[in-house]
């Protein structure tokens, strides 16, 4: 971006270049593991008098907004090294206790991926997208012969209905 003159308008050179770059991932025929950098956030919050004070905010990735979406598995690691799962289209992380990633972690997902479970983007957008405990009993109602015969997309909608009712759905 320096390079380019440090402006915004620079980005209309920049994020095609990008998109480029992730189409490039997520349409690979091969299975890529990314990392991305992580950072102390900060937020802005008014204490018992009304005054803004600046307090720490956890950890935030460093990457364009939305990479996140475009992942099937995103593991977040802690100082200790022990990873809980913001996202897992698998089922194989979500809810479970952090844990120190190891070969077996990568077998898990390498077991997981070689099944020949075939989920579309498409479904998992619709998924997704679902706002309310409404619309996704409407979804799996449309879909239902599919979901009861598929764990993993039983697990995505039970996911999904945890993030809609508040709930978190992965160790703190």
């Amino acid at each position: 971006m320096e390079s380019l003159g440090g402006k915004y308008q620079d980005w209309a050179k920049v994020t095609p270049r990008h998109q480029a770059f992730i189409d490039a991932i997520v349409q690979c025929p091969v299975h890529i593991i990314t990392t991305v950098r992580r950072k102390q956030d900060y937020e802005m919050v008014k204490d018992g008098n009304g005054k803004i004070k600046v307090e720490k905010g956890g950890l935030r990735e460093i990457t364009r907004e939305g990479f996140e979406y475009e992942l099937t598995i995103n593991l977040e690691l802690n100082t200790s090294h022990q990873a809980t799962a913001s996202k897992d289209r698998t089922g194989l992380f979500m809810g479970k206790h952090p844990f120190v990633p190891t070969e077996q972690t990568g077998e898990l997902i390498k077991n997981w991926c070689e099944q020949g479970e075939d989920v579309s983007n498409e479904w998992m957008k619709k998924v997704e997208e679902c706002e309310t405990q409404k619309q996704l009993v409407e979804l799996y109602q449309l879909h239902k012969a599919d979901v009861d015969v598929n764990p993993m997309l039983q697990q995505i909608i039970s996911n999904r209905r945890n993030i809609i009712n508040g709930k978190r759905t992965h160790a703190a």
